[in-house]
């Protein structure tokens, strides 16, 4: 069995959007994702990037890949479920009654490990089959606060490009106009009632007169009752011209310490995890927003290899962005794995990529 050790650093070559909703309970605040850490004796606050973001998107990277080359291999097909199971260890379902989670078929997970590497180095919850890749969160170097985008607009194409309503249906083009133009009216309306009752409750609790309370949400009921008849007729409640919410990113520039280990892996596993970072120098995106330029980086680490009980120095691995995963000063072992993994699909089809 191998142990491989990576550590190193990714950089924010553009902004990186990782942004989570807030908690139920109001304790943990919408965006992106904060901890706190112990740095020269004092606890400090900093964005950093989860450790499901990389590892979720290597997995994603690897099970498209390889199913890919087995269907330019044979021409097979999947399903959707054979996706899930590889590339997000399943969906494991509500616990029947009476089911015991302590029974484990441990030569079913012995052969599913063999016949599919994915899921034997991420795991599967589902298939209760254990991990042997560690991956660690992006944190970075110096602490960082959000950067927050502010919120945009979607204008209409048809405004920024009026030629192209020459080329449109006429009858086609008045109806969705006139169909659109109910939708941004009723949006408006809908607008003013929610102001309006925010006016009401603010006046309510600041003491107002109860017959001026009483007209604002008087006022507010029949703007909302209108909004709706409008969206009603319009057959929908969504108009061009749409406000687009903001959402915070880690700035560019920042650099981030992070770190893998591939702990008592196979061959194949080793060929598994370079073929995915390989995948992931070819397209370096992580995260969310990508059409709008975030989540670009670059990165690169130092290798060490642990075989039979000894530590080794095995090389430096880095994204080349767009072009694919180098290896510097590579251990023997790491420079087969390469190999083996850029030309995974010679052998493809001795495996099979689904799950349980």
């Amino acid at each position: 069995m191998i142990t491989l050790l990576l550590d190193g650093t990714i950089t924010a070559v553009s902004p990186i959007a990782i942004v989570l909703p807030g908690s139920e309970d109001k304790r943990t605040p919408a965006g992106a994702p904060r901890k706190r850490m112990l740095r020269n004796g004092v606890m400090e606050e900093t964005v950093y990037v989860p450790p499901s973001s990389l590892r979720g998107r290597l997995r994603h990277l690897l099970t498209g890949e390889v199913m890919r080359l087995q269907h330019a291999a044979d021409g097979r097909v999947f399903t959707p479920e054979d996706y899930i199971d590889t590339a997000l260890g399943g969906v494991k379902d509500r616990k029947a009654e009476g089911a015991d989670e302590r029974l484990v078929d441990l030569a079913a997970i012995r052969e599913l490990r063999e016949r599919n590497p994915i899921i034997s180095m991420f795991g599967s919850m589902v298939s209760r089959v254990a991990s042997r890749l560690m991956i660690g969160d992006m944190t970075p170097v110096d602490p960082v606060a959000p950067v927050a985008t502010g919120r945009s607009v979607r204008a209409s194409p048809f405004v920024r490009n009026p030629a192209v309503v020459g080329l449109l249906d006429p009858a086609r083009f008045h109806e969705f106009a006139r169909l659109n133009a109910l939708r941004t009216e009723a949006n408006r309306n809908e607008d003013q009632a929610e102001q309006l009752k925010r006016r009401a409750a603010g006046a309510k609790r600041a003491g107002a007169p109860v017959a001026d309370i009483g007209a604002m949400e008087a006022e507010a009921k029949a703007l909302a009752e209108k909004a709706k008849a409008g969206f009603e007729q319009a057959g929908g409640a969504v108009n061009i011209q749409q406000l687009l919410d903001g959402y915070d990113v880690i700035p560019e520039g920042t650099v981030m310490t992070q770190r893998m280990r591939l702990v008592d892996g196979t061959e194949t596993e080793l060929a598994m995890l370079l073929l995915a970072l390989h995948l992931l120098a070819q397209r370096p995106l992580i995260g969310g927003h990508t059409a709008h330029g975030c989540g670009e980086v670059i990165g690169s680490w130092t290798m060490r290899l642990v075989e039979r009980g000894e530590l080794r120095e095995a090389g430096t691995a880095r994204i080349e962005p767009y072009a694919g995963l180098v290896i510097d000063d590579a251990d023997p072992l790491v420079v087969g794995a390469l190999s083996r993994a850029l030309a995974f699909g010679s052998e493809v089809l001795r495996y099979d990529f689904r799950g349980a």
